[in-house]
């Protein structure tokens, strides 16, 4: 038994071993390919992570037995409609006639924590995660919107913080109160972007900074009363995806 906290849980083991390299060429050339046909960077990543994932249990390049191991692998119906829709990607690059199976995602309910919750965790992570927190409970902004703040994105006359768009959003600018203020002006001045490392990709560094920040920072005696007892065992959700580069 371990404790997590409410709503959360860890990511099963990695798998260590790699595809075949004449299926790794063909990942990074899918890759490429994705690019020209003008797909984001995260979008690319997750395709080709998912599939070198996918890669590691089944031959790729043999559709039916792709579609005989999705179908008995252990996930979601949401999570096979994605790789389903990943691989005929794949597929279509590769011109290998592939018929999509259907899948059905079931719809459920958010995990939505109470704002005693929110802040028990604002309070409980390091200064530079806490202002990042602050940030998305005050404005509602995308994680990937927050990181891309600049110092010259926040005005401080009118108290306020003018937010990139990401993912097809609209810029906008948004009140902002004085203790988020406080905790932004409080975190050191190294860079142009408030939060980020601009000499790490974006989304690979998000991704690092939440993973550090949670482990290295979080004071959790003062969040104990939000963790629950969960089984040692947790479902199979190998195939995780998310912004990496991409045969890392």
């Amino acid at each position: 038994m371990r404790a997590v906290l409410r709503g959360f849980e860890s990511h099963p083991p990695h798998f260590s071993t790699n595809p075949p390299y004449p299926v790794l060429s063909e990942l990074v050339s899918f890759g490429l390919w994705l690019q020209k046909q003008g797909y984001r960077n995260s979008t690319v990543q997750s395709n080709v992570k998912a599939l070198k994932a996918l890669a590691k249990r089944t031959d790729l390049l043999d559709s039916e037995s792709v579609k005989e191991h999705l179908a008995l692998a252990q996930l979601s119906e949401g999570r096979k409609q994605i790789l389903a829709q990943y691989l005929e990607r794949f597929y279509r690059f590769k011109g290998i006639a592939f018929e999509k199976t259907r899948y059905r995602r079931v719809e459920r309910l958010p995990f939505v924590p109470t704002e005693v919750e929110i802040d028990q965790l604002i309070s409980a992570v390091g200064r530079k995660m806490s202002a990042f927190l602050l940030l998305l409970k005050e404005t509602g902004t995308r994680a990937g919107e927050a990181w891309n703040l600049k110092w010259t994105d926040v005005d401080s006359e009118r108290n306020c913080v003018t937010v990139p768009p990401e993912k097809n959003s609209n810029p906008r600018q948004l009140k902002i109160t004085a203790r988020l203020f406080a905790a932004l002006n409080n975190l050191p001045h190294v860079s142009a972007y408030i939060f980020r490392n601009p000499d790490i990709d974006a989304s690979r560094s998000l991704v690092i900074f939440a993973a550090t920040s949670v482990v290295r920072e979080c004071d959790y005696s003062s969040v104990e009363q939000s963790l629950v007892q969960q089984p040692e065992e947790v479902p199979t959700s190998y195939y995780a995806h998310g912004s990496f580069h991409l045969l890392a």
